[in-house]
């Protein structure tokens, strides 16, 4: 089998919006840095990223082409699991995600935001298959029921697509995955 990693993420949303990170890696093949960029040209950022002894990424820093800066600070338990997020903005946007599994198998089972990538609050609730991967969640918002997401795998099973879709589909963002071998 042919390692892959992931080479770009395509996004777009209902608004219009699309854009496209590009991921760079060090001779390790760890992930060093990514550029994001809307299509148009309008905004983009370049982003850092830096792990662990474990290999778990603790931080992407942000700096978009508009002078905001942004870190995402994640924190993990000793099965390596994300359990926090911690997102901060210098135009003072802050948030908070923490993140529960389940206590027999570890698989993900929700997700609660106060400000995810400081602006979602809400709770996902994921739906797995055996081996833990996502399938689905379900989005509720002030108790109630908000949106869904719905992902989808390659025959390999690597995430090749993430379909967000919120206030009953009114609002949609798309995450696409491309992968590349691992070139040493």
């Amino acid at each position: 089998d042919i390692a892959m990693r992931l080479e770009k993420l395509h996004y777009d949303n209902s608004q219009g919006e699309l854009g496209v990170t590009h991921f760079s890696y060090n001779q390790e093949g760890r992930l060093e840095s990514s550029v994001w960029e809307l299509t148009d040209g309008t905004r983009r950022s370049k982003n850092s990223h830096r792990f662990d002894d474990q290999g778990c990424e603790i931080q992407k820093y942000r700096e978009f082409s508009d002078g905001l800066t942004s870190s995402n600070d994640y924190e993990y338990d000793a099965a390596g699991r994300m359990m926090v997020e911690r997102f901060s903005r210098s135009d003072g946007r802050t948030g908070t995600t923490w993140y529960e599994y389940d206590s027999t198998t570890g698989h993900p089972t929700r997700m609660v935001a106060e400000g995810l990538n400081g602006w979602f609050h809400g709770i996902v609730v994921f739906v797995t298959d055996s081996t833990g991967r996502k399938l689905r969640a379900d989005i509720v918002k002030d108790g109630k029921p908000y949106g869904s997401i719905e992902y989808g795998y390659n025959e390999t099973g690597l995430l090749v697509r993430e379909h967000w879709a919120l206030e009953q589909g009114e609002w949609t963002q798309t995450f696409t995955y491309e992968y590349g071998p691992v070139m040493f």
